[in-house]
C-alpha cells in the first residue's frame, strides 16, 4: 500500500499538535518547531499560507511517521485482529506499507485492504490519509512481490528489478572496450552490488 501525497497531507497545525500534545513542549516552542519543519505547499518560493511537512528535509520522514503514530498503531491492532493465527507482519517505510500473512487468500486481503483504506480516511477527523490505489498490489508468495527494492518469496529474498538492471548494465559495459581506469570503476561498482546481493540472499 502507498499513502497518497503523505508529506503534503501533514499540515503545520498537525506538527504543532504533535510537539505540544505528544512531546509536551510549551506553546511557544511547539509553534517554533512546527514553523522550522514546514514549508508552503506548492512550488518552491511561493507564499501559500497553507504549510506542510517538507519533502527532502532530514527530519521529515521521522516526523511524518511520529505525527501519525496513532493511526499506525490502530493499523497494527486491526491487522493483528483480522489476521490472528496467520503470522501477520507489517512493514512501514514512511508512506509505503507492506503486510504479509500465512494461510489466507488474495480475496480476503482485498477485503482487508478496503477496511484499512476506511481506517486511514476516517480514523482522524482532522487529517484524512487517502491510499494510492494505483500502487496497490496484492500477491501470493508464488508470484513473488517487490517492495522497497527487494523481491520477496515465501522463505527467501532476492534483489529487485532495478538493482538487477543496474548489475546487467555494468556487465555489458565491462564487455566493451574501456580504459583501465573505467574498468576499475565498473568492477568496483559491480563488486558492491554483488556484495549487496549476497547479503540479501543470505
Amino acid at each position: 500500500m502507498d499513502i497518497s501525497r503523505f508529506f503534503e497531507q501533514i499540515s503545520e497545525d498537525r506538527v504543532y499538535y504533535f510537539f505540544k500534545n505528544k512531546c509536551e513542549c510549551n506553546e511557544k516552542v511547539a509553534k517554533l518547531l512546527a514553523k522550522f519543519c514546514c514549508v508552503s505547499i506548492g512550488p518552491k518560493g511561493n507564499n501559500n499560507e497553507h504549510k506542510t511537512i517538507a519533502r527532502g528535509f532530514a527530519t521529515s520522514s521521522r516526523l511524518a511517521v511520529w505525527c501519525n503514530l496513532d493511526i499506525f498503531i490502530k493499523l497494527e491492532h486491526l491487522i493483528k485482529k483480522r489476521l490472528r493465527g496467520k503470522d501477520p507482519r507489517i512493514t512501514i517505510y514512511v508512506d509505503d506499507i507492506g503486510i504479509t500473512a500465512s494461510g489466507t487468500t488474495k480475496e480476503y486481503m482485498e477485503k482487508l485492504y478496503i477496511e484499512i483504506e476506511k481506517l486511514f480516511l476516517n480514523s482522524d477527523k482532522n487529517q484524512s490519509l487517502p491510499l494510492n490505489n494505483k500502487k496497490k498490489s496484492i500477491k501470493s508468495h508464488e508470484e513473488g512481490m517487490e517492495i522497497l527494492g527487494l523481491r520477496m518469496f515465501r522463505n527467501r529474498l532476492e534483489i529487485g528489478a532495478k538493482t538487477k538492471s543496474k548489475m546487467n548494465k555494468i556487465k555489458n559495459r565491462l564487455s566493451n572496450n574501456l580504459s583501465e581506469k573505467e574498468k576499475v570503476q565498473e568492477k568496483n561498482r559491480l563488486r558492491s552490488i554483488l556484495k549487496y546481493k549476497k547479503y540479501v540472499e543470505k
